[in-house]
């Protein structure tokens, strides 16, 4: 039987990129199978058996007339496990049968999952895969319909969404033209619904979160329960300047890489990550045998907030060390090594002591009503020696967040909103980078730096 070559573009997603991918389909003489080459790993090897239901539905049929193909993902050096390359096999394989749809295929790039039924489901990075569309200069980008406008963030890329694999047939052989999909201009608007100005009391700790803000640096709130230090935590995000274009796309990338763009949109709002004190190093971190960004890295360019920091586990906690001082995360795997950039503000939150009531010496007297410490000193001790040395010295700033008497919490004086003290953050980090160079903070200052003042 005659040999037929068919090629099809995709792609595959390394940590906060995507490389190409190029599909080769050979069928000839041989016995009857489909093999597939190219350093393929678990889910795109499953593909197979999705594929061929896929087929069945499309066609009425597995293909027929070629008794045996091959198919080839190139480069062979890359490890490739996305279901997302389900969409370029299964056209390749079609065009084992239908000649005319190889010829069809060239200058287009497809990026999908398909169903038993020949649906096209939502992947992750599609907003990578359109950089790489765009590298390539490709004629247009098939993607989930669900995926198209995280696609269209990227510029000068014709994306065209698609539902189903019968509806990408259509729009190759000219049936039914499928139209580039151009999103109104949209981003999430900002607009916080929460305000320092909630917070009663806590003039120190505010100032704190003022100097944080305006600096970049680290935070450590440490204060009984109900001292408003998760409240506060989480008014951070509201005193830091609005994201520039550069700082909206990297995030929008990183939530891309990690599949969690939940309105498939471009990022407006610094994001604000608080994880389970459950979670495992990987989770904060990244990693996995296929690499996605942790929380730190979903973080990036915005604020990842621990709270009840001794509840997290060692091995957690000390692989954040690196991070905190790089501003990035390196995960090196056997066949695979990805950076996952990092570059986000740290504040965490803690109990003085087990139960939460220990006061250090010289601290003004506790509220009345307000329990006392029954901890002994070895349990105080072995409480805090949680922490580390070395990752409490990434942490630039100590904050002791008291409890707040009821006399202040009933007259409701909240004091400054958030917009005034935004003011006077963004005047701060104006004069840091007239002093630094853009985009640098004090945080970021270095020995030299230092000696320069």
């Amino acid at each position: 039987m005659e040999n037929r070559f068919v090629r099809c573009a995709s792609a595959t997603i390394l940590g906060v990129r995507a490389a190409p991918v190029l599909v080769e389909v050979s069928g000839g003489g041989g016995l009857p199978g489909v093999t597939l080459v190219g350093l393929a790993r678990g889910a795109v090897k499953e593909s197979l058996i999705r594929i061929r239901a896929a087929l069945s539905v499309v066609r009425g049929a597995e293909p027929k007339g070629v008794p045996r193909v091959i198919v080839n993902l190139l480069p062979a050096e890359l490890p490739k496990s996305e279901s997302a390359l389900d969409l370029a096999v299964a056209l390749g394989l079609l065009a084992m049968e239908l000649p005319a749809l190889g010829g069809q295929l060239d200058g287009y790039r497809f990026f999908g999952e398909l169903s038993l039924g020949g649906k096209i489901e939502p992947v992750r990075g599609a907003a990578l895969v359109a950089e790489v569309s765009r590298a390539e200069e490709d004629t247009a980008l098939f993607v989930p319909r669900k995926n198209a406008d995280e696609a269209c963030i990227i510029p000068g890329v014709r994306v065209l969404p698609a539902d189903t694999l019968q509806a990408i047939l259509a729009h190759l052989d000219g049936s039914r033209p499928i139209e580039a999909h151009n999103p109104p201009p949209r981003l999430r608007t900002r607009a916080p619904t929460v305000c320092l100005s909630d917070v009663q009391g806590q003039a120190t700790a505010k100032r704190a979160l003022e100097i944080a803000a305006a600096g970049g640096h680290n935070l450590l709130l440490i204060g009984p329960p109900g001292s408003g230090k998760t409240m506060l935590a989480r008014r951070l995000p509201t005193l830091l300047p609005p994201l520039s274009l550069d700082e909206r796309i990297e995030v929008t990338r990183v939530h891309s890489a990690a599949g969690v763009l939940a309105d498939h949109g471009l990022f407006e709002d610094r994001p604000f990550r608080a994880p389970h004190h459950t979670a495992s190093d990987v989770a904060l971190c990244g990693g996995g045998s296929n690499p996605r960004p942790g929380e730190i890295s979903l973080a990036h360019n915005g604020v990842l907030f621990l709270d009840e920091l001794p509840e997290f586990s060692r091995r957690a906690l000390e692989a954040l060390r690196e991070p905190l001082e790089d501003g990035a995360v390196h995960v090196a795997r056997a066949s695979l090594s990805v950076t996952f950039p990092a570059r986000s503000m740290f504040i965490g939150a803690m109990n003085p002591c087990a139960c939460g009531y220990f006061r250090e010496f010289g601290s003004p007297p506790a509220a009345a009503g307000v329990p006392r410490c029954l901890c002994s000193f070895q349990s105080i001790q072995r409480y805090r020696s949680r922490l580390s040395g070395p990752l409490l010295d990434r942490i630039d700033l100590h904050v002791q967040v008291d409890g707040v008497p009821w006399r202040t919490l009933m007259r409701r004086e909240g004091g400054e909103p958030s917009h005034a003290v935004l003011e006077r953050v963004l005047e701060a980090r104006h004069r840091q980078h007239a002093r630094l160079g853009a985009d640098r903070l004090n945080a970021m200052m270095d020995a030299r730096d230092l000696t320069a003042l």
